[in-house]
């Protein structure tokens, strides 16, 4: 999946306002900026991915209570 087509996703999940986001399984080597535009999320699933860090973003996450990481390669979160 291109990385369009993941921010298209993301800006989708912010305009519906949804609380979930399934972003497993989609090669992703970060996580896009535009992910702090979803402040109604409950639940991020990034696993099976090849994300290696975490942003500082997903702390403007607030509602955040679920973030689902496995399979991938971080080496440390902030």
């Amino acid at each position: 999946m291109t990385r369009n087509e993941v921010v298209w996703r993301i800006d989708r999940a912010a305009e519906e306002k949804l609380t979930e986001l399934n972003l497993r399984g989609l090669n992703l080597k970060e996580l896009p900026p535009e992910i702090v535009k979803c402040t109604h999320l409950t639940r991020l699933d990034l696993r099976q991915n090849q994300i290696t860090y975490l942003s500082e973003a997903l702390g403007q996450l607030s509602s955040l209570e679920g973030l689902y990481l496995w399979c991938n390669k971080i080496t440390s979160i902030p």
